[in-house]
């Protein structure tokens, strides 16, 4: 009698057979039709992340930047030896995050584009600055997930009571219009605990108000009086 043998036991013969899986047969597999199909599908899905960020720019944001821009910071201009026609849009770069931020900033101030050139309205303008603190906060958003926060150093309250009173020679009581210090193993000098939160912000400026109305004198007008004193003649 004939043994039966399975035909999935054929195919695992035939597969430990020497030089089954030698490096012809790989090249072979990879030059197989679906297999070229599937590395080019996985190539272009490695470049569509570029792509799609190439073209994130918005329709009025490219127009604006072509209105307003390029006339003066094109390859033929550079005025302040700023070129943005081919500004890198990728925010993850430093150099290019950098000078990005720093056109957030003079938009935002009304900075540029110049006041003897034509201005966009306020919502053209404020559309670009939506856009641009939006892809500057992914990026920053971005690279703190990847690299960590850089610990802040700042004066505590102590500190910059007395650095105030020796640089501007006042004694004014500048701690009690501060908020409260956090603290961290006993101690409020900790960097990791010495955060600094938009209330603290606008707290210390108000601060430094006081500390300079104090060293230039500035307050309420004195009041003056006129006296005349009578004369009398000397024989």
């Amino acid at each position: 009698m004939q043994k039966f043998v399975p035909a999935q036991a054929h195919r695992t013969d035939d597969r430990l057979k020497p030089g089954a899986y030698s490096p012809s047969n790989k090249t072979q597999n990879l030059m197989h039709p679906r297999a070229t199909q599937l590395w080019l599908t996985l190539f272009l899905l490695a470049l569509l992340p570029l792509a799609v960020h190439a073209a994130s720019v918005p329709a009025p944001t490219r127009k604006f930047m072509q209105q307003h821009c390029f006339e003066c910071h094109d390859a033929d201009t550079q005025k302040g030896k700023l070129r943005l026609d081919n500004l890198a849009l990728d925010f993850a770069a430093p150099a290019a995050a950098d000078t990005w931020g720093r056109i957030f900033v003079q938009l935002e101030r009304h900075e540029m584009p110049p006041k003897k050139k034509p201005q966009p309205n306020d919502d053209e303008r404020q559309a670009v600055l939506d856009w641009l603190g939006r892809e500057l906060r992914v990026a920053i958003a971005a690279r703190q997930s990847a690299e960590g926060r850089v610990a802040l150093r700042r004066l505590n309250r102590f500190e910059y009571q007395n650095t105030m009173r020796d640089l501007l020679g006042i004694e004014v009581n500048l701690m009690e219009l501060l908020p409260e210090d956090g603290s961290a193993h006993g101690f409020d000098k900790v960097s990791s605990a010495l955060t600094l939160s938009p209330v603290q912000v606008e707290k210390y400026l108000e601060a430094a108000d006081v500390a300079l109305d104090a060293a230039t004198g500035v307050g309420p007008a004195p009041k003056y009086f006129k006296e005349h004193i009578a004369t009398t003649t000397l024989c």
